[in-house]
């Protein structure tokens, strides 16, 4: 089982400048992508800063930060997930991939699943994801939903 310590504590601070911003979404390390979907709205926020053209050093404007916290909260159960890592492919029990992928306007994400089959049941086994914030271009919709993988 993978379950994550309560990081986003540290993430309360009053003085929200774009540079602590990128320092709080770094420091969450997710290699396989198992809690993207989870960090997807503090990458938004994070682009938006860009957008608004906020410095590193500036205070962000109430309404981001009243978004960040409201984000931040959501998150402060985390701990409490966990996602079962093992995935039986050594044995001869036949098994399907599924990939799943969606788009929207302000992000993409795919995620890939295994499910072995034994009999009547099926176990489905969530193997990676991936996620990101759409583009700052304007781009149509079918073009991000064809970029699924990244």
């Amino acid at each position: 089982m993978l379950s994550v310590p309560p990081l986003f504590v540290l993430f309360k601070t009053n003085h929200l400048q774009k540079r602590w911003f990128l320092c709080c979404i770094g420091s969450f390390y997710d290699p396989l992508g198992l809690f993207s979907p989870l960090t997807t709205l503090e990458k938004i926020l994070f682009q938006d800063t860009w957008v608004l053209r906020i410095t590193w050093e500036e205070i962000l404007p109430p309404n981001l930060a009243t978004l960040w916290f409201s984000a931040v909260k959501e998150l402060d159960n985390i701990h409490s997930i966990q996602i079962p890592r093992f995935i039986d492919i050594s044995s001869n029990i036949p098994f399907a991939v599924h990939v799943f992928c969606d788009a929207s306007e302000r992000a993409n994400g795919s995620v890939l699943y295994s499910v072995p089959f034994k009999g009547d049941q099926s176990n489905v086994h969530l193997v990676c994801c991936r996620n990101r914030p759409a583009s700052i271009r304007k781009v149509n919709l079918p073009c991000v939903s064809s970029s699924w993988w990244f």
